[in-house]
């Protein structure tokens, strides 16, 4: 069983309606009637919306007359008066319906107007937060360990052994099961698992895989060329540093 750390990219498709898609199709499927009905609903609720004053293209000054009749006449007599056959006038330009940008700043709330928040659930955002948080979860100590050992020259029968031993081993460093509990739950021999033990008391930290403070300090002076028979017998009578016990410690 093998432990490896790869990278993954994937890609992905969605559809998202933007506010401008949204409010064309909006307008599609209205009438003439209703799209005047519409305008003018909007006209009232938005203060800042102004409507078109200006003379029509030909120059031509209204009648007074026609224009006093045509605020007095209904809506649909004055829409029915109206020549819509000019499509090219009615047509919405380019840079109205492809744009890049948001719509003009105005007075609004930002909380209703930021649609840069907005965006699809799909399994590309799914992927990536789950990446993000791969990345943010800090490393613990048996993560370390079985990383060293998806690199350790060891045969698979010895890598299973080790992979039981560190799952025993605790925050701390601390082997908290035997020998012989192990190769019991394996089924191999307690001789194989001592073996496979100094393996993986090799790796990093120093210290680590010991059964007792006074094997892990023997793993970290060896290490640095400490253990001489001196300290070794220091290591197995620390029950009287323990009891400050320093006068029968200078004796043995």
């Amino acid at each position: 069983m093998a432990l490896v750390q790869r990278l993954e990219l994937r890609q992905g498709q969605s559809l998202v309606m933007t506010p401008q898609l949204q409010q064309a199709i909006k307008l599609l499927q209205l009438s003439n009637l209703e799209l005047a009905e519409y305008v003018e609903a909007e006209l009232e609720k938005n203060p800042l919306l102004e409507r078109d004053e200006r003379e029509p293209p030909g120059g031509e000054a209204e009648d007074p007359k026609e224009s006093s009749a045509s605020t007095d006449e209904p809506l649909e007599a004055a829409l029915a008066r109206e020549d819509f056959s000019k499509a090219e006038d009615l047509d919405a330009e380019r840079s109205d319906i492809y744009v890049d940008e948001a719509y003009p700043a105005a007075p609004r709330d930002a909380q209703l107007s930021d649609w840069t928040t907005v965006r699809s659930a799909g399994p590309l955002d799914d992927a990536e937060d789950e990446f993000g948080r791969t990345l943010a979860k800090p490393a613990t100590l048996k993560d370390h360990l079985l990383e060293q050992l998806s690199i350790a020259a060891v045969t698979p029968d010895e890598r299973l052994i080790a992979v039981a031993l560190i799952d025993a081993i605790d925050e701390a460093g601390y082997l908290r099961a035997g020998a012989s509990e192990i190769g019991l739950q394996l089924g191999a021999s307690e001789e194989s698992v001592t073996a496979v033990l100094k393996i993986v008391q090799g790796f990093d930290p120093t210290g680590v895989g010991a059964r007792d403070i006074g094997e892990c300090l023997a793993l970290q002076l060896r290490e640095l060329g400490r253990l001489d028979p001196a300290m070794q017998t220091f290591l197995a009578h620390l029950e009287l540093v323990g009891r400050r016990d320093i006068a029968g410690l200078c004796r043995i």
